[in-house]
């Protein structure tokens, strides 16, 4: 069994330490170090102690008049520092040659060393300490608030420290001292040497020690304070970026402060990463790796691992196994790897892989991102606009709370339990962001073929329509709790286009599919008229017949509202006055697209509407002065003829007067680049 002895101690500086085959505790210190725990059950530390041992600090001092050195804080604080660190025992001697670098046979000489550590008590009353020290040592014993507690000293007095400043050969004092049951006491013994042998051990009994206790070996020692609390200052050195190797055995390991790599080896380990950016690596068995503070890296390896990421941005990979994965605060990024994970985002935005298996995910609060990967998996959003996407297999999500976005994988089942609920807005609205969210335009030609097949089964598989043009499902999708209504263009993204655009009315606006021959329609110049037919037809949405895409508030329209190309607008402008004498003047959407407001948006397949009065009128569409159906040997673009010829080819030539001055393409630049 190994530990920080003077030849093997915990110092500042960058060293190596080896373990033995049996269980090991070691600590690096301060400095950047490799230690290697070997076979058996370690407890190893990256810089800060291990219970049981003590914080030195060693100092060169010409002590030719010693008396009170030991306990004056200013005589230390004008000596020289060599160095500190973490050991198991009083060799003040050998840990000061070693300071030194000097051979531990050399009688060292002019010296202090001041050891910390606490006391943890568990019932009260008084307790006795004694210290056996040649030349000088001293006891002071600290309450939680700093406070040195008195001592009843042998040599009579009343201080606050056991005093054995004798300065000559090995003398033995104690001191009596009042503890209080169930705290944290901080100890610090102060040794000094002026020459001759060095001496130092000590002792504690009271209540519940079952008589004298080395303090070296008392169950009532506990872990070191931060080596901030001496009264000398910050030790030299910084915590390190340390390399910790479990090996065999159940092993503990704590990298604390610095960049740390730790390796737990075989068997069943504990790994700790605390303060910095810390890669932990659980390697053989069911480990469990904490990353604490900072943007860790957690590997749990083989075997059934339990990873919690801790503060910061974390990656953590479960590998092979069934793990589980905790990313905790920050935007961490999540893997389960092989077997049936179960992930937990934690707060902030995170990204979670479920991997292969059947796997368990929850985003938890944030804008999450989760991916199930291969295997039956179940994923939940939890708060936040969250996108779930189950991949291959037989797949449950439940977006949870916000605007989530929703992404089927061809082939997989598909089952979502909370589909529009949750939604921050309206599914009518034209703004697909502010509601949930399947994207199926690579499925559905229409919305008409997608509710129609919703509605023949109550689930999404194709099973009803043409589908000759689109991606084949090759599974299904089940939506629970809606109804065919409840999917629109908002949420699902079937291109529908000009259907459910709001034609102004004599009694409102309606939406075009419903108007029929007959109904009274709005116009600009001749009040209300009734249609004589509404058009439709269904064409590739790709190419010149790519649909025209105006935003909300693009040419003052309150929705999204979609045209073809050819479709034109009406444009008040004084400058088309100036230009071509006219002041209202048509433009079709074509010509109008500007890359923002006005767009092109392909597709699959898209189904036209134009409404056909006795004259060309000029009529309203979500707010948008537009044209009705209008062809004339008086159309000027050919490409416009040729357009129309080729969506309505069985529409008879009108002869009627255009309602308005049609602008050939050129012209419309010129206004535009005007405006």
């Amino acid at each position: 069994m190994a530990t920080n002895s003077f030849d093997n101690p915990g110092a500042q500086t960058n060293q190596t330490i080896n373990g033995t085959a049996t269980a090991d505790t070691l600590t690096g210190g301060l400095g950047n170090d490799t230690i290697y725990g070997g076979a058996g059950n370690d407890f190893l530390r990256g810089d800060t102690g291990v219970p049981g041992s003590w914080h030195y600090e060693t100092f060169n001092f010409d002590f030719t008049s010693a008396n009170g050195q030991a306990f004056n804080p200013a005589a230390f604080n004008t000596t020289t520092r060599t160095g500190s660190g973490y050991v198991t025992d009083f060799n003040e001697g050998g840990i000061t040659n070693t300071m030194r670098g000097v051979p531990a046979s050399t009688n060292a000489e002019d010296f202090g060393v001041i050891y910390t550590s606490t006391l943890n008590t568990t019932l009260g009353g008084t307790f006795r300490l004694t210290t056996s020290s040649d030349d000088g040592s001293t006891v002071q014993i600290f309450n939680s608030a700093g406070v040195a507690l008195n001592f009843n000293n042998q040599t009579g007095g009343v201080r606050n420290y056991l005093n054995n400043d004798f300065h000559q050969g090995t003398t033995t004092r104690w001191g009596d001292v009042v503890l209080n049951p169930n705290e944290t006491y901080t100890i610090q013994i102060r040794y000094w040497e002026n020459r001759g042998a060095d001496t130092l051990s000590a002792t504690i009994s009271g209540p519940a020690t079952g008589g004298v206790q080395n303090l070296l070996t008392s169950p009532m020692l506990g872990l070191p304070p931060p080596p901030e609390y001496s009264v000398t200052g910050t030790p030299m050195g910084v915590q390190g970026n340390d390399q910790l190797f479990g090996g065999d055995g159940n092993d503990t390991l704590y990298g604390d402060g610095g960049n740390d790599t730790l390796f737990g080896g075989n068997n069943n380990d504990l790994l700790y990463g605390g303060t910095g950016n810390d890669v932990l690596n659980g390697d053989a068995g069911a480990d469990t790796l904490y990353g604490d503070d900072g943007n860790d890296t957690l590997n749990g390896g083989n075997d059934n691992d339990l990873l919690f990421g801790g503060a910061g941005a974390d990656s953590l990979n479960g590998d092979v196994g069934n793990d589980t994965l905790y990313g905790d605060a920050g935007n961490d990024t999540l893997n389960g790897g092989d077997g049936n994970d179960l992930l937990f985002g934690g707060a902030d935005n995170d990204l979670l892989y479920g991997g292969i298996n059947n796997d368990t995910l929850y985003g938890d609060a944030g804008a999450d991102a989760l991916f199930g990967g291969a295997g039956n998996d179940l994923l939940f959003g939890g708060t936040g606009n969250d996108t779930l996407n189950g991949g291959a297999g037989n797949n449950t999500m439940t977006g949870g709370a916000g605007d989530d976005t929703f992404i089927y994988t061809p082939g997989s089942t598909l089952t979502i339990t909370d589909f529009n609920f949750g939604n921050s807005g309206s599914i009518t609205d034209s703004n697909p962001s502010n509601n949930d969210f399947l994207d199926l335009s690579a499925y559905y030609a229409s919305l008409r073929d997608l509710r129609n097949d919703f509605v023949d089964d109550g689930i999404l598989n194709q099973s009803v329509g043409n589908y000759t043009t689109t991606t084949a499902l090759g599974g299904t999708i089940t939506l629970t709790g809606i109804s065919a209504t409840d999917l629109t263009r908002d949420n699902i993204n079937v291109a529908c286009f000009t259907l459910g655009t709001l034609i102004d009315t004599a009694t409102g606006p309606r939406a075009i599919e419903t108007l029929a021959p007959g109904t009274l329609v709005c116009t600009a110049d001749h009040g209300l008229q009734p249609l004589r037919a509404v058009l439709s037809r269904d064409v590739p949405g790709d190419g010149r017949h790519a649909p025209v895409m105006f935003r909300a508030g693009a040419l003052g329209n309150t929705r999204d509202m979609l045209t073809s190309p050819a479709h034109r607008m009406m444009i008040t402008d004084w400058r088309a006055e100036l230009l071509f004498g006219e002041g209202e003047v048509l433009v079709t959407a074509r010509a109008l697209l500007n890359d923002h407001s006005i767009t092109r948006a392909p597709c699959a397949r898209v189904t036209y509407y134009h409404l056909l009065l006795d004259s060309h009128e000029i009529v309203y569409a979500e707010g948008i002065a537009t044209e009705s159906y209008h062809h004339s040997a008086a159309v000027a673009d050919a490409e416009v003829a040729a357009e129309l010829h080729a969506l309505f080819p069985d529409l008879a030539q009108s002869k009627t007067p255009s309602a308005r001055l049609s602008l050939r393409g050129y012209e419309a630049a010129t206004l535009l680049a005007a405006a």
